[in-house]
């Protein structure tokens, strides 16, 4: 049986890299309050945004996880 990858959440992702939630806003372009919804579940990324934060931390769309 395959394993199943772990899945990481965006506050899990930005504290690994030890980035403040509008450091990682500014690296990949939005506002601080766009990441804050983000992390809580209230929004979730575009295709796009979510291209960038594979870019950012190093993970697939598989490894992570938009629920708080």
């Amino acid at each position: 049986m395959d394993k199943e990858k772990e899945k990481y959440s965006l506050k899990e992702l930005r504290a690994r890299k030890k980035l403040t939630q509008k450091e990682a806003a500014e690296e990949i372009g939005i506002t601080e309050n766009t990441w804050v919804n983000w992390e809580s579940g209230k929004t979730y990324p575009n295709v796009i945004s979510i291209g960038l934060l594979e870019d950012l931390f190093e993970v697939s769309f598989a490894e992570m996880k938009f629920l708080p």
